[in-house]
């Protein structure tokens, strides 16, 4: 959360956070409301926006995955026991490019 509204800082625009556990019609109404463009979510929370994107003004859904910032010993034990149990390994729409911040 702090590196994503630092980096929205940095480039001028504004953040705003929003609650990841809203039912889908929530997050349609607060993305409405907000005018937000683009969502950056934890990976866990991509689905439920990408599918919020057809009925708001959202252009780009940005994926983040805690993972990458977790030791080598630590990604390691992530990847095997909890990305797949925990929702975090999801198949992304349109990558264009992939990046650590």
């Amino acid at each position: 959360m702090i590196i994503s509204e630092l980096a929205i800082w940095k480039t001028g625009a504004v953040a705003v956070p929003m609650n990841p556990l809203y039912t889908e019609h929530e997050l349609v109404y607060a993305l409405n409301e907000c005018g937000a463009e683009i969502a950056i979510v934890l990976t866990p929370f991509y689905e439920k926006v990408r599918s919020a994107v057809p009925s708001t003004s959202l252009r780009k859904v940005v994926a983040s995955n805690i993972k990458e910032y977790l030791s080598p010993l630590k990604k390691i034990l992530f990847t095997l026991f909890k990305e797949k149990k925990d929702g975090h390994a999801v198949t992304l729409h349109e990558v264009i490019f992939s990046f650590v911040i």
